[in-house]
């Protein structure tokens, strides 16, 4: 069981800590009947408590000739389970944008047409991910525990991840590199 309870400051050296029972039920008191009975189920010894972070928005992934992908760029919580679909989507970028520098000088203006493609939605990833940890354990503001409202969220949440045109992708990255040559 993974429950997921939002809180401003972590306390401990340690991303993994163990837990008391008496804590858990103490985070979620207002759970229905069915979630405090699956709650109980858990008093036992190994129960841990995980602390789950993400990146913050930065102006930038690269600097000069250096560029941040995957985690470093993009460090997000997993329940959109996008965290190594993101760093394959930033190789594929880089990939298509090295693949077209004949001139080490050129380096840092294919970067930048990296920064400009993957950034935007890379952090779009970062914020909707949080957001679905929220949704699936019914926290998200506007949607509560509301069944229904959970429904419709979670069908269409997905689809612009899950339908990226990649090539597209490259293609836009490739466009701004070419323009911004000397």
């Amino acid at each position: 069981m993974v429950a997921f309870d939002a809180v401003d400051h972590w306390p401990h050296e340690k991303w993994i800590m163990p837990a008391k029972h008496e804590e858990l039920q103490k985070r979620f008191p207002d759970a229905g009947t069915h979630a405090q009975k699956i709650i109980k189920l858990f008093d036992t010894p190994d129960l841990a408590i995980w602390s789950l972070w993400e990146s913050t928005s930065v102006p930038t992934f690269t600097k000069g000739r250096v560029a941040m992908m995957g985690d470093a760029a993009h460090a997000m919580t997993p329940f959109q389970g996008q965290g190594a679909g993101q760093a394959i989507e930033d190789s594929c970028v880089l990939q298509a944008l090295l693949g077209k520098v004949h001139d080490p000088k050129h380096i840092p203006y294919a970067l930048s047409a990296y920064d400009q493609v993957r950034r935007p939605r890379g952090e779009r990833v970062v914020r909707t991910s949080r957001e679905t940890g929220y949704l699936t354990t019914m926290q998200l503001d506007g949607v509560g525990q509301d069944v229904s409202k959970i429904k419709e969220n979670l069908e269409e949440r997905m689809h612009w991840i899950w339908h990226r045109n990649i090539q597209a992708q490259n293609q836009a990255a490739l466009d701004l590199f070419e323009e911004s040559l000397p």
